[in-house]
């Protein structure tokens, strides 16, 4: 399905012809490529709308001129092949320069070879996993990946929780979730108190947002006397793994769950009230935090939509701000002009802090670390 916005309104036609661009070089044609059906379907819309907001915001702004910034917006379905092929549709048929996008870890790696062959700049809003970005110079990642996250977390929640004896959960069947759990084993091998004595795998159906029942390794791993276990896998895995725990009765035991949204959280007590009480992330942002440009996004965006912000809005919202700061530093609207410009992003003030990209276009600024205390994260200090 495809979706062109300008000023956030639908079109009934979208530029799609290089040579309407050619004849209008005021206009900056942006794609974007996320999973607004299927498992993953929250986290692209909320994703969608943070893209919206900025977009709307940069538009009334000074910072590209006169420039129409217009996006044509595809929807992958969840599905890793979907996203190869909505990519290679916007790239073809579209003629686009830049894609925003994609919306997961397994989704980014199967578009790498296609925006490298053709020279295309995808910056992905939401990938985590280790090492994407070095397979091409043409992937730039916004979101904070595991090896920036999970060992500072590592390091914080074990001077507050002080576990030595650790079990671990992971949906081996993904890309992100195998990506975090490697990163949780290798940062714990480095503390010598710390041992994983239980491990769950499993794999989850990519189309499905069920998690298999694991309820009685659950059990298994309660009565081995952990007390920290690490949920490691997608939005749908924390999800599914933390209600089977809370019904397991493991509500004493530590869950530490990188990456859990305040999204997930939210829909996780709204299906079983109280479970994810307790719950430590380790994540990019909180809506607690009291930065300027924070507080003016959270303010905008209730404004707009009578509702607070997720952390899935913020990603998009951050996203299209640092896109258009590149934009507004290239003197053609082509892939290689975005990419250095992208590459040269250092210290820009966004939502998530000063914000730069690393020499394989993967995002640098501060992590931080929370528990859920009376449904809402509180940092640990």
């Amino acid at each position: 399905m495809r979706y062109s916005f300008t000023l956030g309104v639908l079109l009934a036609i979208g530029l799609t012809s290089c040579d309407a661009i050619e004849e209008d070089p005021t206009i900056y044609h942006v794609g974007v490529v996320l999973s607004l059906t299927g498992p993953q379907t929250s986290n692209g819309v909320e994703i969608l709308a943070g893209i919206q907001l900025a977009q709307e915001e940069i538009l009334n702004s000074a910072l590209l001129g006169e420039a129409e910034l217009e996006l044509t917006v595809y929807d992958d379905k969840s599905i890793p092949d979907t996203s190869l092929h909505r990519f290679a549709r916007l790239i073809e048929e579209d003629d686009v320069p830049v894609i925003l996008g994609p919306t997961s870890s397994a989704a980014a790696r199967a578009i790498t070879s296609t925006i490298d062959n053709h020279g295309v700049v995808a910056l992905s809003p939401n990938s985590a996993a280790l090492g994407l970005g070095a397979a091409t110079p043409y992937l730039f990642r916004s979101l904070l990946t595991v090896e920036r996250v999970i060992p500072s977390g590592i390091v914080v929640s074990h001077r507050h929780l002080n576990y030595t004896r650790v079990g671990t959960i992971v949906n081996e069947a993904d890309a992100f979730s195998q990506s975090s759990y490697d990163q949780v084993i290798a940062t714990l091998a480095r503390f010598p108190d710390v041992s994983v004595v239980e491990e769950i795998s499993y794999e989850r159906d990519p189309s499905s947002s069920d998690v298999p029942d694991i309820s009685a390794a659950l059990s298994a791993m309660d009565t081995a006397g952990v007390d920290a276990i690490f949920v490691c896998g997608l939005s749908p895995d924390r999800i599914g793994v933390l209600m089977q725990a809370h019904a397991a009765g493991i509500t004493d035991i530590p869950l530490i769950a990188p990456y859990l949204s305040i999204s997930d959280a939210a829909q996780l007590n709204r299906m079983v009230p109280g479970a994810a009480e307790g719950v430590v992330t380790f994540h990019v942002w909180l809506a607690a935090s009291t930065h300027p440009r924070s507080l003016t996004f959270l303010r905008n965006y209730r404004d707009e939509h009578g509702e607070e912000a997720s952390d899935y809005v913020a990603r998009g919202y951050v996203a299209m701000n640092v896109l258009a700061n590149a934009l507004a530093q290239i003197e053609a609207f082509e892939a290689d002009e975005i990419r250095n410009a992208l590459a040269r992003t250092r210290d820009l003030d966004t939502v998530f802090g000063s914000f730069s990209f690393d020499e394989h276009g993967d995002a640098l600024y501060d992590p931080v670390v929370a528990r859920m205390q009376d449904g809402a994260f509180v940092l640990f200090e």
